[in-house]
């Protein structure tokens, strides 16, 4: 039987237990392998260590609470949108036109069961209003049709940098928009439907989007996108809509990721891990989540740094791309051509870890 996730259980929930309330008591009295690591890290003020002039940091600030609220008023824009009186159903493609319009690259759809639903909400959705924290997910939905948002590739080249910052952030709200869209035409033909949002989502959703076809589980635990690599951000509609159901996509990443890892050697926390794990049947690798959210809260950003050295983030030849799997001598290919262009570690960050400050706070 398969285990179902717990959204309590993931750091970004867990880093906004505030000590002494019933709620972190009761997590941690369950959970109490990892109070120390987590009390350590505690508070949610990434930003606060963000390495940009405080003008800098303004617009930044500026340009997030806009989001926020622009994805806050989306959602609550659909809650008001009135569920058709009949059903009428949408074309599988008409709906995947709409995403594409909207940005989209990527799509599939998976037919939900109970094990894909968290067991339970985590809390983070407090930019949208939700007040949720341990409750289920409404698990009425019988699809998802997920789908994947590119990031731009000229603020991930800038990672860890204020930026890629903008560039997840950008892309976030270009996914909640993109849901938005659907999620409203399919409430309005009579199918109940929410989308996903960066604060909100029933489902985790890297699984969806394997399960969905979209990519395959890379190294760093990411979805990676044959075309776009670890660029991309992933959305999702939940409806009742019975669109086709997709299925899981092969094209070598695994094997591919155990012979490059230049995820795991340019990480600067050592997160990444080389060691395999299975998780409800879908391939993971072992992951240091505590030494990735403390570089989080040191750079002040989402680091992207594994994003921008996967060889896939940079594009791959397709001729060659479609005959990697299984095909070892290829990946190498792939890999020697990755270090001619651009080097083990990319050149916009050599300098960077030769800096102390990067690491021990010392930053203007």
């Amino acid at each position: 039987m398969k285990t179902r996730y717990d959204q309590r259980n993931t750091i970004f929930s867990r880093m906004r237990l505030q000590p002494s309330t019933p709620a972190y008591n009761e997590y941690y009295g369950r959970h109490p392998n990892v109070k120390e690591a987590d009390d350590a890290l505690r508070g949610m003020d990434i930003m606060k260590n963000l390495r940009a002039e405080k003008h800098e940091k303004d617009k930044i600030h500026a340009l997030m609470d806009a989001g926020d609220q622009k994805v806050r008023g989306l959602h609550e824009k659909l809650a008001s949108t009135k569920l058709g009186l009949s059903q009428k159903p949408l074309a599988k493609q008409d709906a995947l036109n709409q995403l594409r319009e909207e940005g989209a690259v990527a799509y599939g759809v998976v037919r939900l069961n109970e094990a894909h639903y968290y067991t339970a909400y985590g809390g983070v959705g407090e930019n949208l209003g939700r007040k949720d924290y341990g409750k289920s997910p409404d698990k009425h939905y019988t699809h998802a049709v997920v789908f994947a948002v590119p990031m731009d590739m000229e603020g991930i080249l800038a990672a860890p940098k204020a930026p890629s910052l903008i560039a997840t952030k950008n892309a976030y709200l270009k996914m909640a928009e993109a849901g938005y869209r659907l999620a409203s035409s399919l409430q309005q033909r009579g199918y109940p439907t929410v989308f996903a949002s960066e604060d909100f989502y029933p489902a985790p959703l890297v699984p969806l989007a394997y399960d969905a076809g979209i990519g395959e589980i890379g190294m760093a635990n990411h979805i990676v996108h044959p075309v776009y690599g670890n660029r991309i951000r992933l959305g999702a509609v939940f409806t009742t809509h019975p669109f086709e159901e997709d299925a899981p996509d092969d094209y070598g990443v695994e094997d591919f990721c155990r012979r490059c890892a230049l995820c795991l050697m340019n990480c600067p926390s050592q997160a990444i891990k080389h060691k395999k794990r299975i998780v409800n049947g879908r391939p993971f690798f072992k992951f240091d989540e505590h030494a990735c959210f403390k570089m989080f809260k040191q750079f002040g950003t989402d680091c992207s740094i594994c994003l921008q050295s996967c060889p896939f983030t940079h594009g791959i030849n397709a001729w060659v791309r479609r005959r990697m799997r299984k095909n070892r001598k290829n990946m190498d290919l792939v890999v020697k051509e990755h270090l001619r262009q651009r080097g083990r570690k990319p050149k916009e960050h050599k300098e960077l870890f030769l800096k102390r400050e990067w690491f021990d706070g010392n930053h203007r």
